[in-house]
């Protein structure tokens, strides 16, 4: 048994938990934004640029 095969398979493993990871965090966060505070605030940082 080659030791180095088993690293593809912890590779792999590592770089699925990353990508969940990084869909579920920041799907998380935006979920707890109010819609209406953000576009509020948005529009207020687009008027003080002009």
């Amino acid at each position: 048994m080659d030791i180095t095969q088993g690293s593809y398979g912890l590779a792999i493993t590592l770089t699925v938990i990353g990508a969940i990871l990084a869909s579920i965090l920041p799907a998380r966060a935006a979920a707890r934004v109010d819609p209406v505070t953000a576009i509020g605030q948005r529009a207020r940082c687009l008027r003080s640029a002009t």
